[in-house]
Formats: C-alpha cells, sequence, structure tokens
C-alpha cells in the first residue's frame, strides 16, 4: 500500500516562529500513482522554546500492485489527528506527534488475498527533525508509522542556499512500504521560501512494486 501513513509528510519548516501552520501538496507517478495531502498545525508555547503542537490531516493515495500477476488498483483517503511536542535548539527544531489515524482502503478488482482493505484505525507517530549546518546546508528528516495499515514512511532533504535571495537547491530520498507496497524515490529539488511562507518543487525517480516510473511532487507551507 502506498504512502499511508501519511506520510504524514509533515513538511519540516524552519518558520517555527509562526504559531499558525498550513501545509498541503501533491505527487503523481508515471504509473498512475497519486498522492494528495493537506495539514493545520497549531503551536501553544510551554516553557523557553518548547512547544506542544495539535494537528489535524486530510490526505488522499492512490496506488497500483500486483497480485498473482494481476494489477490491483487502491484508492485509500485518510483523516489524521495529533498531539505532540516541539523543541527548538541550537542544533535545530525537532518535534515528535503522536495521534490516530482512520483510513478507508478500496481496491478494484477485490481480491481475497490483499491484506490492507477496507477501513482501518490505528495509532500514528510522526517525528521530525530541522537541522542548519555551515555553508548554507539544511538537512531535513521526516519519519512516520501507521499501526492501522503497518506503514513505514521516511524522507531526507538535504538543501543548499540561499542563491538570489530566496532559492535553495537540493535532494530528496523517500522510502516507504508495507505489507503489499513498497518503494524508493529519489529526485533533485528546488525551494523559494520567504518569511512565512515555503514552495518546493522536485522530479525524479521511482522504483516501487508498481514498477519504475517518474514523479513529480509540490509541497507548500504557509505560516501565520
Amino acid at each position: 500500500m502506498k504512502r499511508i501513513s501519511c506520510l504524514i509528510f509533515l513538511l519540516c519548516c524552519p518558520l517555527w516562529a509562526n504559531s499558525f501552520h498550513i501545509i498541503a501538496g501533491s505527487e503523481i507517478d508515471s504509473s498512475d500513482q497519486s498522492f494528495s495531502y493537506i495539514g493545520f498545525l497549531k503551536d501553544f508555547k510551554l516553557l523557553g522554546s518548547s512547544y506542544i503542537v495539535v494537528k489535524l490531516w486530510g490526505d488522499y493515495l492512490s496506488y497500483t500492485f500486483s497480485v498473482n500477476g494481476d494489477r490491483v488498483k487502491a484508492q485509500a483517503p485518510a483523516f489524521q489527528g495529533g498531539i505532540g511536542l516541539k523543541f527548538v535548539t541550537d542544533l535545530g527544531i525537532f518535534s515528535i506527534i503522536p495521534g490516530w489515524e482512520s483510513r478507508n482502503t478500496t481496491i478494484s478488482p477485490n481480491m481475497e488475498n490483499v491484506k490492507v482493505k477496507g477501513i482501518s484505525e490505528g495509532a500514528v507517530i510522526v517525528a521530525d527533525a530541522y537541522l542548519t549546518f555551515p555553508g548554507r546546508l539544511v538537512l531535513t528528516a521526516v519519519g512516520s508509522y501507521s499501526t492501522s495499515i503497518s506503514y513505514a514512511w521516511g524522507r531526507i532533504r538535504l538543501l543548499k542556499g540561499d542563491y538570489f535571495g530566496n532559492l535553495k537547491f537540493g535532494a530528496e530520498i523517500i522510502g516507504q512500504g508495507n505489507y503489499d507496497y513498497e518503494s524508493l524515490q529519489l529526485a533533485p529539488i528546488l525551494e523559494f521560501a520567504r518569511s512565512n511562507y515555503s514552495l518546493i518543487l522536485r522530479s525524479g525517480y521511482k522504483k516501487s512494486s508498481a514498477g519504475e516510473s517518474i514523479y513529480g511532487g509540490v509541497d507548500f507551507y504557509i505560516g501565520f
């Protein structure tokens, strides 16, 4: 099953001074697999540089895989909610957000030996880090796991900037999978960032249970 825990793809963003965040994005590949999401996060300050984070998240996932030589198409919308902690340190920004996920997976054709289908609910946990290094290097790492479908997802991005004032260039690597599906992605990325918003464009190579493909995506962040 492709990218499910959402990927909870929590876009790790340095604009932590804002207390309300909206993140959204979409990805599609040449094998007719796609993922779209939108998330809302609210920070509540605790002691020092620590925060409580409340998150609401929705996404829509479609993916393909093979069962006994037959091509299976799955569509899986989901809703997630969670409450976690964020810490701002001299080394960078770190957060961990446990929560709950409800996902409805429909497959076509409907095959008995597919493990992940129907409505599933369970715990989900997301952890991320945003680190800066000399030479205008930025490293972000995000990982998530969903018990509802035993789905793990992880992404690392390395960016260098700022060029022309607001541009960063870099690369990403993404790995994910569960019982029915797995994939590995690698792509160059371009980020345009201002004080309270960020736009990321990316396109590259993907190898998954559906075969090899080219993928492209866009991620957007705005803070208030």
